[in-house]
């Protein structure tokens, strides 16, 4: 979950098509990633749907001058600090299999998530 402040108010963000590390420590390691990409930058995103509570389910981008418009979802899949929802992608709005490609390149490079040892 990310907030997204824009002046007058601010968004809850939950980033569409991954899932929240269950180890503590990855998550704090995503917590920082997410933080690294997008604070005090520019953000946008696209809206893939709207919780009961208000909060937004959507794709999260964000403009670093440097390395370019970057999807924060994707980036911290292919980080290895998430795992993909059980979904296809193109119902998670990623056409060209983004989530998955993605995640396949972090678990054959065996990072985050993908060096923890399977639950027994």
């Amino acid at each position: 979950m990310v907030v997204l402040n824009y002046g007058a108010g601010s968004y809850v963000v939950h980033i569409v098509g991954v899932d929240v590390p269950k180890d503590e420590r990855i998550a704090n390691q995503a917590k920082e990633f997410v933080s690294s990409l997008v604070l005090g930058k520019n953000a946008r995103v696209r809206l893939a749907s709207r919780l009961d509570n208000g909060e937004l389910v959507c794709q999260l981008y964000t403009a670093d001058p440097g390395a370019g418009i970057k999807d924060v979802g994707v980036e911290l899949l292919r980080a290895g600090l998430a795992q993909r929802q059980q979904a296809e992608d193109y119902q998670l709005g990623y056409k060209y299999s983004e989530l998955s490609v993605a995640q396949r390149e972090a678990r054959a490079a065996k990072r985050g998530v993908w060096t923890l040892a399977p639950p027994n």
